[in-house]
């Protein structure tokens, strides 16, 4: 009678007999997973392959092979959003009575998980098989949601235990309706964890995914809206997150919005000191690719305004159901990221207003100068675009103002995009020509538009008026003339 085995990550196996009493990993999750002793039967390949010791090669959320060392132990999704959590021998069964047949009473079929970290009982995941976040209960009886870092990840990157630690401790004592608080956190046997508080809402990584990967404008903001207090928030305090996307943002079913993720969090003790833009000097690339800066990209300085840009990733993927650097592999993303501009979100959705599509182009400019200076400013321009208080050109005042002031990319910094045109004649490969794009002084140059269009109106009237009054002068001179 095949034996079913629970995996902590909720997959179920039916494997033999001969399987009593052996480990192996869960194709899924690749957690460890030990099965009970029983009668001894013969094992089929098939079923020998769920329980391999060897790793399995998966892919991330968005499409990217595991096949490079990014160190971030949130977010390398082959390796470290899963849990590593022996289940424990089942206990030996009484005997019952002897059947008519002499055979003994077999224990449960299922094995059930039953295990505590840092004094935390787990009770299920929380997210999907790669996640590495349970609802635990505290000793004194509460629910807090357990972020936990394998031994796995630990064994791959030693340091990261220790970073993910002084992440966690930088952001205790804050409080903040929309950033997740932090209780706990510590190490037992190698498994380091972080208790917050438990909030009832889906990630927004599932809300894009039942919405059909976007949502609507006036949400999109109301979302950012929150993140940008936050995230104002925490740089205030002298801290980056460092790891902004859809995972570590919670919505709850009032709307509102909470941060989570805050492993990667590092604290500078000279960023209040310098109006909140100190730069973390770690030299340590974290973060996931498709949302990094091109600073965290390089492995360069980062500061608060490096979270600007990912979240103007973040919210560009919500407005266009789309990332604005994709790529099969993550250096090619770490590449794009460094070299290539963003698209515009009016190019991919032209649902979006040119108040809200500016505002993301200011957030993925790639020099952080030409960015916003703090997520205030950010927030002053979401504010007024949802009062509809925007100039008549859709310039949020924020944008409007560095245009005014110069705080702009200067056009002889503008990046070089190819774009393809049609095959050459003959049948030959496409040729491409070379455009500009500078996408930080995009608003300056609409709003220099909308000038012009302004003075020529004014010029064409003030003509007009003008040939008026000459032709009344023409007609009176005329008139005395042919009275004498």
């Amino acid at each position: 009678m095949p034996i079913t085995v629970a995996c902590i990550c909720g997959k179920q196996f039916e494997v033999p007999d001969s399987f009593s009493g052996r480990k192996g990993k869960c194709v899924v999750c690749d957690a460890p997973i030990r099965v009970p002793g029983r009668t001894a039967q013969s094992a089929t390949s098939a079923q020998l392959s769920a329980f391999s010791s060897s790793r399995v090669s998966r892919a991330d959320e968005s499409g990217i092979e595991t096949e490079s060392s990014v160190e971030d132990p949130d977010d390398e999704r082959a390796a470290s959003e899963d849990l590593v959590v022996e289940v424990p021998a089942e206990p030996t069964a009484s005997a019952g009575p002897a059947a008519s047949s002499g055979s003994v009473r077999p224990p449960p079929d299922e094995v059930t998980i039953e295990r505590t970290v840092g004094g935390y009982e787990l009770v299920r995941k929380l997210g999907g098989p790669k996640s590495s976040v349970f609802l635990a209960r505290a000793p004194g009886g509460k629910q807090v949601a357990l972020k936990v870092i394998p031994h796995a990840v630990i064994a791959k990157t030693p340091d990261v235990g220790k970073r993910f630690l002084r992440g966690a401790q930088s952001v205790f004592g804050l409080k903040h309706e929309n950033v997740a608080t932090c209780l706990d956190t510590g190490e037992e046997l190698g498994n380091y964890y972080l208790a917050m508080e438990l909030f009832p809402g889906r990630s927004l990584q599932d809300v894009l995914e039942a919405s059909g990967g976007k949502l609507q404008e006036d949400r999109v903001l109301g979302i950012v809206l929150q993140l940008a207090r936050g995230l104002g928030h925490l740089h205030r305090h002298g801290l980056v997150h460092r790891n902004i996307k859809p995972e570590h943002i919670l919505v709850g079913d009032e709307g509102q919005v909470k941060l989570i993720g805050t492993g990667l969090i590092r604290r500078n003790p000279d960023e209040e000191k310098k109006g909140g833009i100190a730069p973390i000097t770690d030299g340590i690339r974290v973060g996931t690719p498709p949302f990094m800066s091109p600073e965290q990209a390089r492995g360069d300085d980062v500061d608060g305004r490096s979270d600007l840009f990912s979240l103007g990733t973040t919210i560009f993927l919500m407005l266009t159901g789309e990332l604005p650097f994709e790529a099969t592999l993550r250096t090619q993303v770490l590449e794009k990221l460094v070299k290539e501009p963003a698209p515009r979100v009016s190019d991919k959705s032209s649902e979006v207003s040119a108040a809200t599509t500016a505002v993301v182009e200011k957030l993925l400019e790639k020099d952080p100068e030409y960015r916003y200076a703090t997520a205030q400013d950010l927030l002053t321009d979401v504010e007024a675009i949802q009062a509809g208080q925007v100039g008549d050109d859709g310039i949020p005042p924020t944008i409007a103002r560095d245009a005014r002031e110069g705080h702009v990319r200067p056009a002889s910094d503008r990046l070089p995009v190819m774009k393809d045109v049609a095959p050459a004649p003959g049948g030959g490969p496409a040729v491409s020509t070379a455009a500009t794009i500078d996408a930080g002084a995009q608003a300056r140059i609409e709003a220099n538009e909308a000038l012009v269009r302004k003075l020529m109106m004014l010029v064409v009237a003030l003509v007009v008026v003008l040939l008026v009054v000459v032709g009344v002068l023409v007609s009176v001179v005329v008139g005395r003339g042919g009275g004498g």
